[in-house]
């Protein structure tokens, strides 16, 4: 929940409720039995639209009081109230049968390019199910699941198909970006940041004009009232131009700030509500631009589905790269998320990128307070893979994964013997500078580094100095021969 909320909130109540010719005093009735009870000692949350203000009990009870003699001072302090305290906040759950959100003719503005981006939870029957996360008339900015496995769709004019199979897991938080430049011929579809790549199933190409239509925007269905969502949003977002991958990241995990941006159509953060609580009379989506409101359509607006509930979208840790490689283990590290609260991490450390084979313990649970974990007990010169992400309880697993990190274990130093001495060749793996460690670097004849195809790639005569600059090779694994007066003695060297 929001911290501060409640004091900016009742500190505004207080000037507001005076202007209002309904309500004397910040006394409430409760709606269990007629004991009236102080306000103040009992509201859990105060909750504006642009006509009036809803005070919400600890009991989850609720009365509204209409003022609209103020809708301009409530106005002024909705983006302050609505930014103040702990995202992501809340979030709006559809419930795939009839729930949908119409938001009035949003296209105006938009002449050749357009983006649209937001944060779902997506929670169908099969993973096949066709679903609309947003549409207007039909075939106009439209967003769908469902043209394949895991798969979306992304149909930005008309008979204009692009589609990308494989992205899209269930109940897990994803962020969705979809760009369309019809001056350009482009479109984009970036998940959680990474551009995917698509194929053009339609009859028109990539580079169609856009429509301009009157017909209302939807969310959560499509536009002519089908195909209902089943899942949640948070934090979406009309663009009247596209946007660049770089804005899609930066932006990606934490709200945005309405004031400094260009081309913000419409933005939803859909902060109203109780999570899960008793919202009767909560159905209006504030646009944060003050562009275009939306309305809520057959919620039940109580429980946890067809309400407002809790999110955890935007709560992302960032991957760092591993530390402290050894022949049998590593240091995986992260960066704690922007925005949330956190009880605790799972680390996924596996042999394989699609994590089908985890090491021994994985997933590692770590508390919050910590950001590094050592892994130990690996095979050398193996390739492993790791990928964190943050858990709360009320939205366990719900969780979206850090970026995959990949790091290899090292191979042991080498040691090899040369007369009745040793010869040690450090470090390996090796960045910059390699080392040769003899008894006498008078017995060493020449040094040679092959690659695996056994191609000369570095001789030295007589190198009399014990460091040997390969830091102008590209990295891989090479073969070092190293020539004595006894003979010649060959090891795998890595190369960083």
């Amino acid at each position: 929940m929001k911290k501060y909320n409640i004091l900016i909130a009742s500190l505004l109540i207080i000037s507001v409720l005076s202007m209002a010719a309904n309500v004397q005093s910040l006394v409430v009735q409760s709606r269990i039995g007629n004991e009236s009870v102080t306000a103040l000692n009992t509201i859990q949350r105060i909750m504006f639209s642009g006509t009036s203000i809803s005070v919400v009990n600890k009991d989850a009870t609720q009365i509204n009081y209409a003022l609209s003699n103020v809708q301009k001072l409530l106005f002024a302090f909705r983006s302050v109230i609505d930014t103040v305290g702990s995202e992501p906040d809340n979030a709006l759950n559809f419930n795939g049968t009839n729930n949908n959100v119409v938001i009035p003719d949003n296209d105006n503005s938009i002449s050749s390019a357009f983006t649209l981006e937001g944060w779902l939870l997506w929670q169908p029957n099969a993973n096949t199910d066709v679903q609309f996360i947003c549409g207007k008339a039909v075939e106009q900015m439209e967003l769908h699941t469902g043209a394949g496995a895991n798969a979306l769709r992304f149909i930005p004019t008309t008979q204009v198909y692009i589609d990308v199979p494989n992205v899209l897991p269930i109940g897990v938080w994803t962020h969705i970006a979809c760009v369309y430049d019809a001056a350009a011929s482009s479109a984009e579809i970036y998940i959680n940041g990474k551009e995917v790549s698509y194929t053009s199933n339609g009859p028109n190409p990539v580079g169609t004009a856009l429509q301009s239509t009157s017909t209302p925007f939807y969310l959560g269905s499509r536009g002519n009232g089908s195909y209902y969502l089943k899942g949640s949003l948070d934090e979406f977002r009309v663009w009247s131009r596209a946007l660049s991958q770089a804005e899609i990241l930066l932006n990606m995990k934490t709200p945005v700030n309405v004031a400094t941006q260009t081309g913000l159509n419409g933005y939803y953060n859909f902060n109203s509500g109780v999570p899960g609580g008793y919202n009767n009379g909560q159905t209006e989506l504030s646009d944060l631009t003050g562009n275009f409101y939306g309305t809520l359509s057959n919620f039940a607006l109580s429980g946890f589905t067809s309400n407002w509930v809790e999110s955890y979208a935007m709560v992302v840790p960032t991957s760092t790269p591993a530390t402290n490689i050894l022949p049998t283990g590593f240091t995986a590290n992260w960066i704690a998320p922007a925005v949330g609260e956190i009880d605790n991490y799972l680390l996924d450390v596996a042999s394989d990128n699609a994590f089908t084979a985890p090491v021994t313990g994985s997933p590692f649970t770590i508390p919050s307070t910590e950001l590094t974990k050592t892994i130990s007990g690996l095979a050398t010169s193996t390739t492993y893979y790791y990928r964190v992400r943050a858990e709360k309880t009320g939205v366990t697993g719900q969780g979206t994964f850090s970026d995959v990190i990949s790091v290899q274990t090292d191979y042991t130093t080498s040691d090899m013997q040369i007369d009745n001495g040793s010869v040690r060749v450090y470090p390996n793996p090796a960045t910059d500078k390699l080392y040769i460690e003899a008894e006498s670097l008078q017995k060493v004849k020449t040094v040679k580094l092959y690659d695996l195809r056994g191609r000369l790639i570095m001789s030295v005569q007589k190198p009399f100095s014990n460091e040997i600059d390969i830091l102008g090779f590209s990295a891989g694994m090479f073969l070092i021969e190293i020539a004595t007066e006894n003979g010649v003695f060959v090891d795998k060297l890595i190369k960083r």
